[in-house]
């Protein structure tokens, strides 16, 4: 299991879609976020998440809006989606 911060793509189960492709179990599909970090939360947690919470909704956008000053619309705090790659940090 990957550490809550580091990156690797992440896998969510999503029962609401059906789909006839390989990746379906039980009526719902796989969902690829790609090469991300988990802030302020585990894989299995999210894997958990029957819908996205608000909180991270709101600050997965406030991680990606960024510019040359910094943060477009203010840092983001708890729970959220990072980039995979950002300032200090490297993907693996």
């Amino acid at each position: 299991m990957a550490a809550p911060n580091a990156s690797s793509s992440v896998y969510v189960f999503d029962p609401h879609i059906t789909s006839t492709s390989s990746k379906t179990a039980s009526g719902g599909r796989l969902l690829d976020f790609g090469n991300v970090r988990l802030i302020g939360m585990t894989p299995d947690e999210l894997r958990n998440a029957y819908m996205l919470p608000q909180d991270i909704i709101d600050n997965t956008i406030k991680a990606y809006s960024v510019n040359a000053t910094g943060y477009g619309s203010g840092a983001p705090t708890g729970r959220y989606f990072a980039p995979g790659r950002s300032c200090g940090s490297t993907s693996t």
